[in-house]
């Protein structure tokens, strides 16, 4: 499991609170960054017009075959960008696709931070995965230089999600949507007839929202303690020396940090926590739910997640399966802080 930049343990230290979601400028219009080849991160660019182009995106419930789930289905702002049907997080965990009835294995991640996950890399002095985005770091950030970016291309196509055939139909989407003006604007006019290139234009965008200060917006009340804003009461001093002391979280949740580079709360290394199986996750029946004639999980309750995690060229995955623990997943391991309103 990987320790993510998600931010997301609510430690005692911590008052929870909801985050907000401010309008970007549609109007404020910048050249195409040096990211659109893949050679930075969309969330360190800070451009507006970018940010909202993928704002729109992230919001559009037409991006999913019947055009009633979009990227916030599963990553709601209230939330602090993760699933946010409380129902479904106390009990399978797992949200329903596009299709009624269709369901994937895991519950979503935050999509907040994750643009400041490294690209996914194998750490051999410490013999430790780090970095990428999807629990199991699959989305790498080989193809187009983020983590972030290339999470956000899948979605769209997964039959248990947003569930669209292929990338020419999101981009058909995208094109004709009252956006469609924006995207070409931003990344030019032939974007819209080029599907390959304009899904990585559209993946970029997205995480160019999730890259922006509406999204990483470093509000918790930690922040404002380190920034001499705020104050820690009593119980939250006792609990962050706790966390940082005798606990040993820092070992995984580094909480070392600045008002001007606050911690992240995570080493972005991943490990196998043995987590045993939540038994209300609907994809164990999805053995009797079928996308083309195949069932979603031919395994049914027999399912192990054994996680997809990627594995650098040249390096044997057995053995760097055994050395980081041997069975199950190596999923992440996330931490992050509540926000407060802004």
């Amino acid at each position: 499991m990987e320790r993510t930049a998600l931010r997301f343990v609510v430690l005692v230290v911590i008052s929870a609170a909801a985050c907000d979601g401010a309008e970007a400028n549609d109007d404020m219009v910048a050249p195409v960054p040096a990211f659109a080849t893949g050679s930075g991160n969309p969330g360190a660019t800070g451009q507006p017009s970018l940010a909202a182009l993928g704002k729109k995106l992230f919001f559009d419930q037409r991006l999913s075959v019947n055009g009633n789930q979009a990227c916030a289905a599963c990553h709601g702002p209230q939330v602090g960008w993760t699933g946010p049907d409380v129902d479904v997080n106390v009990h399978g965990g797992v949200y329903e696709g596009s299709v009624a009835g269709r369901f994937g294995n895991r519950k979503p991640p935050s999509s907040g931070y994750a643009t400041l996950a490294p690209i996914f890399n194998y750490d051999p002095a410490n013999r430790a995965f780090a970095g990428g985005n999807f629990w199991d770091g699959r989305a790498t950030g080989w193809k187009l230089g983020n983590p972030a970016a290339d999470q956000a291309q899948g979605p769209f196509l997964n039959p248990v999600e947003q569930a669209l055939p292929d990338a020419a139909a999101v981009m058909h989407l995208v094109c004709a949507g009252d956006y469609g003006s924006l995207f070409r604007k931003i990344w030019g006019p032939e974007a819209c007839n080029q599907v390959d290139r304009g899904y990585d234009d559209v993946a970029l965008s997205v995480a160019a929202y999730e890259g922006s200060d509406q999204v990483n917006r470093f509000a918790s009340k930690f922040d404002a303690f380190l920034a001499g804003r705020g104050h820690l009461t009593p119980i939250e001093r006792a609990g962050y020396q706790l966390f940082t002391g005798k606990a040993g979280c820092t070992r995984c949740h580094t909480a070392t940090g600045t008002a001007a580079a606050p911690p992240l709360f995570t080493d972005f290394t991943y490990d196998n926590l043995g987590v045993p199986r939540n038994r209300e996750n609907p994809f164990y029946r999805m053995d009797k739910v079928f996308v083309n004639g195949v069932p979603i999980n031919p395994q049914g309750a027999a399912f192990v997640d054994e996680a997809e995690s990627p594995v650098p060229q040249g390096l044997h995955p057995q053995r760097l399966f055994q050395e980081s623990g041997g069975a199950g997943a190596l999923l992440q391991h996330p931490g992050q802080v509540a926000e407060v309103p802004g």
